[in-house]
């Protein structure tokens, strides 16, 4: 299995007070993946934070920002906001993937956690149609 940690672990674990809003969580743990095409190991780290998918409240009832694409959403979340790290056989490095690398990981990730086909490729052409911006702003933000 690609990520180091059940769905289920990686729930319970990131759940922590503080975060006001509802939304948003931290992790108190950092969830791996490992990306198929090079074995590459991703992880993020232990305080990283993410609101789920960012989908729009109008498509909650088929895509709501949790489910069994959330994980992979934290990843896309951690690539965007640039706080994603990637192992270079001796340590933790900053991941500093461009922005079709992050989409990719979260289409790859979907498929790790069981997404359906239609809800994976509508999560996935929503980012590569309308992310720029927000990899933009978060890339600024970093």
């Amino acid at each position: 299995m690609p990520f180091n940690t059940r769905l289920d672990v990686a729930v319970r674990m990131i759940l922590q007070a503080g975060i006001p809003d509802g939304r948003n969580v931290s992790f108190l743990e950092a969830p791996g993946f490992v990306r198929a095409r090079d074995m590459a190991r991703f992880r993020l780290p232990i305080g990283s934070t993410t609101d789920g998918a960012s989908t729009p409240a109008i498509l909650w009832p088929g895509i709501p920002p949790f489910g069994p694409h959330w994980l992979p959403a934290a990843f896309h979340d951690g690539g965007y906001r640039d706080y994603l790290e990637l192992w270079n056989g001796t340590l933790w490095v900053k991941a500093s993937l461009p922005r079709v690398e992050c989409d990719e990981l979260l289409y790859e990730a979907m498929g790790c956690t069981g997404v359906d086909e239609k809800i994976k490729f509508l999560v996935f052409e929503g980012v590569r149609l309308g992310g720029e911006a927000s990899f933009r702003q978060d890339r600024l933000a970093a």
